[in-house]
């Protein structure tokens, strides 16, 4: 009897494993405003929207947050999840390239939360909703 050098997978987890490597579904443990926040960027949508106007990016969701930089018209950015008026963005450096949702771990892109709506072009249209995809 020859034996398979295959071995069965069940269906579902190549499925996840499948869509964890289109997506990006990473996670790390940072420290924010001496509370430990679990980053998870398979939160974050898949397309990069481009910016039709600077934003300020901080370092935390708070109203006492340090400015961390600010991105200039023109940059790409990934919106994640939101908490009351904020939404928490990756984007890469100046100079990358614009492929954060399929970075592996150890190239993770910058990450930081901007205050109020964001004013994006995405997929040729301006959207201005907290929601990635969806015209005003």
């Amino acid at each position: 009897m020859t034996r398979s050098r295959f071995h069965y997978v069940p269906l579902r987890r190549v499925a996840i494993v499948t869509t964890c490597l289109a997506v990006g579904c990473t996670s790390e443990t940072s420290t924010s405003l001496g509370q430990e926040t679990e980053r998870s960027d398979s939160a974050c949508s898949a397309e990069a929207e481009q910016l039709l106007e600077p934003v300020m990016v901080f370092d935390a969701p708070a109203e006492d947050a340090r400015p961390v930089t600010e991105l200039a018209a023109g940059r790409f950015v990934y919106r994640c999840e939101r908490t009351d008026a904020w939404t928490r963005i990756i984007y890469p450096a100046e100079g990358e390239a614009v492929d954060c949702s399929y970075r592996p771990p150890d190239r993770r892109c910058e990450t930081g939360w901007v205050r109020g709506t964001l004013e994006t072009a995405f997929f040729g249209r301006a959207s201005t909703s907290s929601e990635p995809g969806l015209s005003v």
